[in-house]
């Protein structure tokens, strides 16, 4: 094995690369930088330039191939989570004061907070009931009798 010129330019262009990598982030430069180490390692061999050139090429191809598919996988596996307001509906409150549609009035205690609420099916709904949120109009919860508790 004889290192040549090639064989330390593709090494300084490989180390680099992973610089310019640590300094910005978006895996691109590693993918080269391990395309250059791959087209250093064939010069070391005593490969052509044009193979050479095709390692680095095939390399880079792959490795960006490789990443992509791994990062849209773990990307599609992590569900985002609904929070706040979003997270919501199908949770349960209590009615504190009567839910009445007609009069404009109905408080929910829901999470330990107060809330306004309307009846999701214009029915009056008595204090004490316990309610399902069935979603959120605004800043008002719309719930219905919580018929897991009937």
């Amino acid at each position: 094995m004889n290192i040549t010129s090639a064989a330390v330019a593709w090494g300084l262009l490989a180390i680099a690369l992973a610089a310019l990598e640590i300094s910005a982030p978006v895996f691109i430069f590693a993918s080269l930088a391990v395309a250059a180490a791959g087209a250093g390692a064939a010069a070391v061999f005593g490969a052509s330039v044009e193979v050479q050139l095709g390692v680095f090429v095939l390399v880079a191809v792959a490795v960006l191939g490789i990443a992509r598919r791994g990062g849209r996988q773990w990307l599609n596996q992590r569900s985002p989570r609904a929070t706040n307001v979003d997270a919501l509906p199908g949770t349960r409150g209590l009615v504190a004061d009567a839910i009445d549609n007609a009069r404009d009035e109905g408080r929910v205690m829901l999470q330990g907070l107060d809330w306004s609420a309307r009846s999701a099916h214009g029915t009056t709904i008595a204090p004490g009931t316990r309610v399902r949120v069935v979603r959120v109009d605004g800043i008002k919860l719309i719930v219905e009798p919580d018929e897991a508790e009937a």
